[in-house]
């Protein structure tokens, strides 16, 4: 089961880890979490802008191609 780290919680015990170190470790997780994912969806729209463009050029490509094709018509 998944539990995101803004959603995580810990018991409390005697000998346990100190809440301050464990919520300043997860709230940096968060951070580093957002600006990757940040990252990510910034160079998903970049590839998704080049694979349109390629695209693009490959129809126009096929275009010509097509019309070399055709034989010459008086």
């Amino acid at each position: 089961m998944y539990i995101s780290p803004e959603k995580a919680s810990f018991k409390k015990s005697m000998r346990g880890y100190k809440a301050r170190q464990v919520d300043a470790y997860i709230e940096s997780l968060c951070s580093e979490f957002a600006a990757a994912e940040e990252d990510y969806r910034a160079q998903i729209a970049r590839l998704e802008r080049e694979n349109e463009q390629l695209r693009t050029q490959l129809a126009e490509y096929e275009q010509k191609q097509q019309r070399r094709k055709q034989p010459l018509q008086r």
